[in-house]
């Protein structure tokens, strides 16, 4: 591997604190990987060498959980490699003892992490057993809860109500929680809410604002000092100016430095001029300087900050009152946790870091994790930080951007990597480490982000929330010597709105598709752009709607990504909408949108006609559900199959049952009313299939069983998630626009970014009352006048203006940020486009200062307009003229097991599938089955996942401890599991590997047509042996003798499974066998093929189409023989 010089110090520095600066696309992924890797080999070079390390003395800590999956795969993929090309016996068993100790590697999130050290020490932790975390959205739930409660007690809602007269209920109740989880992640100690006392806080409020107060007066006096020295002589100016001058350098030859910074301000204000003139700027630029820099920006701030710092009696009661509040909210939620064995979040950093004040367990953890890595530390909160400073760890090794933290409003505190920074510094055993170098973006883009955040960010900070810049150093030249491959376009705002920048920039799409121009590079050749390499990258959603309109209106082809919700999905809404009809079957609403649902399919002219049928007082179950009504004969077939078919369902699960299981009947209603089914046969169909199983997993995990109420805990969790999560960003395949937010597009890359809404103005941080770390709780209330004539009363502390102005600049810094990180995106080209404005602190504003004092101008290609572009043009197609055919029916779909069980026994497949009864199938194979206690199907996945874990190199035992694992890191509850799994494991041996073969496909799902039907299946996993291709279907069913036995169920399985492979793939199945894990003695079993026993496979296939297209009943289904 070739490493640029910053990358290898990186990869090889032996200092204890080593800080990686990492710019944008400069490879720090591999870099943490290498230096894993390296570690090992100081190890396995020398065991005594200080630095080296094994896998299980090192952690590596990440921000999300995908992240860590990543890293831990690439470092497992270095070891193996490590391993085949070891030089020697010791060589070859070290790395394989570093690959094997993989599965346990401490490679995770802060929060993955906190919880195992939890785990490990759950006794110290005074943990209560099996306790459970809960996710953000089941905690916002309790906590909603809790204060609803509260507030209906009179005692807290008199306590409440002279907030109430100020904001409404919903309003405390946010504030309340939101200072909650603030404090909780802000303060280290579980008792900080405790320890929170009205008084204390506000003499540090009074102390910090006297404090502030002096500072500003200070530095003006200074800086007014210097500008006086610069007074041009009397005789140059107007005797007007000459007038000003006299009277400040009077005044300031009889003015004291500031110790009273209210009387300072009171004496200057009687001889500073009261406005200023331009004219000053030419004849006397000293004294333009000090009043428009540095004597009106402090007048204004002494409008908020300035005069005598009075606390009233009604301050300190609103203090008192809302501390009651948010102590009574908080001893209730700790609890209610403690009642029901629950954590959140932040009870596992506020646990953790607790846990490491006991002085053995700390020293224990700094033996064991004797190397800390952590990446993205921008992102990093004091509670995370706080942890890695107790652990005390022999080694640092911290890789951040700085210029990358965008998530202030989690809690990430830039301010913290800076710190850490200067430590490294000024440490004689640190290291800070610029690696600089951009390998994802083209030269031109490079060069115009360097010129504008050198300018718009600074060279030297002066507050610990700055930025400073790093120039990028680019290592991709542009397409051509000298181009410009950024665009900018400001347009004249339209105050009619006939046209937006919105279809400004949906002409450009269409102008470089239909120009061809600006190429764009994809594997170092230059191609022509196309739809599929754009993404628009939109800083909030407000305008989302606009931009749909704009690229609907052009018939440009996009996808929002991150746009819908996990609950806003189609399938989570036709599942839910299916719970929703059968908990209320008779509620027309319900009962129509299951009717329109692809379940049905029933189209609105259908609906209508039968409503026509209705008397005027009937309802519409009333015809759906009774065949004998009078009106049912007239409607058609396919309506009345519908019926049919709606009414089964409705006598298999109402009243609702949870027999055998909760899981059970919500999987039974998912596949038997054909929604699985229908979702696998769409694009992207086996993610859709996933989200539903998702969902009825959260549903089972609530574990409440009456249907009125899992409706009732869905709809809370669905107000309470967020539209759009933040972490993993699901990218759609296809020839289409991407747009999604700037946030979510963090870590991606696109070949050409468009960034409208340059003029949006800065977001600052909102809220009456807030929290500061170090002022504790402040506050601003106004309470309106009761008569018109009155002034409205305003209660403020004395640090309420102090922690908005820091937040504020806060905000305006992260603006920043958020710039760069959409800017860089961008691979290969830019455009940007934004709406006149004055208003300051906005990219644009940014954008135009750079263009006025940097040579941004001469990287940037301004645009005056956009040539208006027609609305695309699909391919013509040339249709024939109609003609009258009879109606072809919809394909019939299968899956597998239906086939199977159609062919074991047809009356059986004719009560489950067409009647709706139980699967008499599944029966039996709950017989095999029988004396398990724990789901045969839930055993089969995790060995399953052991097998393709051992298949990359992991022996049986941790194989087995990592698919255990990665289940119990999604809440899944393994502990029955593990002696089963071992048991059936030993099977799987190395020699019986190599007989099965190389592995080809694991887990290949098919939808593929046979006889005129879909059939659908997944086949466990498909080899290669001596150039010949063979199925092998893994199975964990219980066996008398043999696990040949389990031939008389499978075989017509293997065989359809051969017919779709071939079909799909072109490739000849040679054999087929089924892996049966409990056969000790020989698991492998091959099927003898014979061409007739596929016929009958494929005879049995054309049979039940021919019953079910002729809506056959079970007079016809006994008759069948085979």
């Amino acid at each position: 591997m070739q490493f640029n010089d910053a990358q290898l110090r990186a990869i090889t520095s032996e200092k204890e604190l080593i800080l990686v600066s990492a710019g944008a696309g400069s490879g720090k992924t591999r870099v943490l990987t290498e230096r894993f890797i390296h570690l090992c080999e100081l190890r396995l070079q020398d065991p005594d060498h200080p630095v080296g390390a094994t896998v299980d003395e090192m952690v590596a800590i990440t921000f999300t959980e995908k992240a860590a999956r990543e890293m831990k795969d690439r470092i497992r993929k270095r070891l193996a490699e490590k391993e085949k090309e070891a030089q020697s016996k010791t060589e070859q068993n070290f790395w394989f003892e570093q690959k094997e100790a993989m599965e346990r590697a401490n490679i995770s999130t802060f929060h993955s992490f906190c919880q195992r050290l939890l785990s490990q020490y759950a006794m110290a932790a005074d943990l209560i057993p099996h306790s459970r975390v809960m996710d953000d959205v089941q905690a916002r739930g309790r906590k909603r809860t809790i204060l609803k409660l509260m507030f209906e007690e009179k005692e807290f809602h008199e306590m409440a109500l002279p907030f109430l007269l100020i904001m409404s209920k919903k309003q405390l109740g946010e504030t309340i929680e939101q200072l909650h989880n603030h404090i909780r992640e802000l303060i280290v100690g579980e008792e900080a809410i405790d320890n929170l006392e009205t008084e204390k806080m506000l003499d540090i409020q009074r102390q910090a604002k006297e404090k502030n107060q002096g500072k500003l007066v200070q530095q003006f006096h200074e800086k007014a000092r210097n500008c006086i020295h610069a007074f041009p002589p009397l005789e140059d100016l107007t005797k007007a100016q000459r007038g000003h001058v006299e009277k400040i350098l009077d005044g300031f030859e009889h003015l004291s430095p500031p110790s009273d910074p209210n009387e300072y301000m009171e004496k200057v204000a009687s001889f500073m001029p009261s406005r200023s003139d331009k004219r000053w700027a030419e004849k006397a630029p000293a004294l333009y300087e000090l009043y428009t820099e540095h004597w009106k920006p402090l007048k204004d701030s002494w409008k908020l900050i300035g005069g005598e710092i009075n606390v009233t009696d009604e301050v300190k009661q609103f203090m008192d009152r809302f501390l009651v509040l948010l102590k009574e909210f908080s001893s209730r939620y700790e609890n209610e946790k403690k009642l029901g064995g629950l954590l959140d979040f932040s009870d596992l950093q506020q646990k953790a870091v607790a846990l490491l004040d006991n002085h053995s367990i700390k020293e224990a953890c700094k033996r064991q994790f004797r190397h800390m890595m952590v990446d993205e530390f921008q992102d990093t909160n004091k509670l995370q930080l706080e942890m890695l400073e107790r652990i005390e760890p022999v080694y640092q090794f911290i890789v951040g951007d700085q210029k990358q933290s965008i998530y202030r409003f989690r809690g990430a505190n830039v301010s913290l990597m800076n710190e850490r920074e200067e430590l490294a510094e000024k440490s004689s055993n640190g290291e800070v480490i610029l690696m600089n170098q951009n390998y994802r973006t083209t030269a031109p883009v490079i060069e115009a982000v360097n010129e504008l955040f050198s300018h718009a960010m600074t060279d030297v900070r002066t507050h610990s929330f700055e930025t400073v810049y790093a120039p990028l150093e680019p290592n991709r030249a542009g397409e051509q010597e000298e181009e410009k491959r950024v665009e900018l376009m400001i347009v004249e705002k339209d105050e009619e709105g006939e046209t937006t920048s919105y279809d400004l920039l949906a002409n450009r799409i269409i102008e470089m598709v239909e120009t061809k121009s600006p190429h764009v590079n994809q594997d170092d050749t230059w191609l022509e752009p196309r739809f599929g390499h754009m993404a628009i990258l939109i800083p909030a959603r407000s305008h989302l709607l606009t931009l749909e309109r704009a690229l609907l209106n052009k018939n440009i082809p996009y996808v929002v990504n991150g746009g819908v919700g996990f609950f806003e999905r189609q399938e989570i809404l036709d599942y839910i909408t299916l719970l929703k009809w059968l908990n209320r079957p008779f509620e027309e609403l319900h009962l129509l949108a299951v009717l329109r649902s692809p379940m049905c399919g029933l189209t609105v002219d259908e609906l209508i006609y039968m409503k026509r049928q209705l008397e005027e007082n009937e309802s519409f179950y009333q015809l759906v559900y009774d065949e004998n009504h009078k009106a049912f004969d007239s409607l058609s077939s396919r309506i009345q199959e519908v019926c049919h078919k709606i009414s089964r369902w409705l006598n298999q699960w109402t009243p609702f049952r949870t027999e055998p299981s909760l899981e059970h009947t919500l999987s039974d209603i998912f596949s038997t009313t054909g929604l699985r089914t229908s979702l696998m046969l769409q694009t992207n169909g086996l993610q859709k299939v996933r989200n539903v199983e998702k969902l009825i997993q959260t549903i089972v995990d609530e574990r409440q069983v009456n249907l009125e109420m899992i409706l009732m805990e869905l709809d809370d969790r669905i107000a309470l998630s967020d539209k759009e999560g933040e972490s993993e960003v699901e990218r759609v395949d296809g020839d289409f626009v991407q747009i999604m937010t700037v946030h979510a597009s963090k870590g991606l890359e696109f070949p050409i970014v468009f960034l409208p809404q340059l003029e949006r103005s800065i977001q600052g941080d909102k809220g009456t009352i807030r929290f500061d770390h170090e002022l504790g709780i402040v506050m601003n209330l106004e309470e309106e006048a009761a008569d018109l004539d009155e002034n409205s009363h305003l209660y403020q502390t004395p640090g309420f203006e102090l922690v908005k102005e820091t937040a504020n600049a806060e905000a305006k810094e992260e603006a920043k940020r958020l710039f760069y990180v959409a800017m860089t995106r961008a691979r290969d080209y830019l455009y940007m486009i934004g709406e006149d404005s004055n208003t300051a602190d906005t990219w644009l504003s940014m954008t135009r200062n750079a263009l006025e004092q940097t040579n941004l101008a001469s990287k940037v290609n301004i645009l005056e307009d956009v040539l208006e572009k027609e609305p695309i043009l699909r391919e013509p197609k040339t249709y024939p003229i109609p003609q009258l055919v009879e109606r072809k029916e919809v394909s019939l779909t299968l899956s597998v097991s239906e086939i199977m069980l159609f062919m074991k026994d047809p009356v059986a497949y004719y009560k489950r599938y067409v009647l709706g009864l139980p699967d008499l199938f599944e029966k039996e194979e709950e017989v095999i089955q029988r004396g398990m206690n724990i789901d045969a199907t839930f055993l089969g996945t995790l060995v399953h996942r052991a097998c393709e874990l051992r298949d990359n190199g992991l022996r049986n035992e941790a194989a087995i401890r990592e698919a255990l694992r990665e289940e119990e890191e999604q809440g899944a509850d393994v502990s029955s599991y593990e002696h089963e799994m071992s048991t059936l494991m030993n099977s799987y041996t190395d020699d019986r590997k190599q007989q099965l073969g190389e592995t080809v496909e694991s887990e290949w799902s098919f939808v593929t047509t046979i006889e005129g039907v879909d059939v659908i299946g997944e086949i466990d996993k498909v080899t290669k042996r001596d150039g010949a291709f063979h199925i092998i279907d893994f199975k964990t069913n219980r066996i008398r003798q043999s696990g040949k036995e389990l031939f008389q169920y499978y075989w017509s399985q293997l065989y359809l499974y051969q017919i779709a492979y071939e079909q799909e793939t072109d490739h000849t199945i040679e054999t087929m066998s089924l892996f049966v894990f409990r056969d000790q003695v020989n698991p492998v079993h091959q099927l003898q093929k014979k061409a007739e026993e596929e016929e009958a496979v494929r005879k049995a296939v054309r049979t039940l189409r021919q019953l079910r297209s002729q809506n056959a009943g079970k007079a016809d289904y006994e008759a069948i023989q085979f």
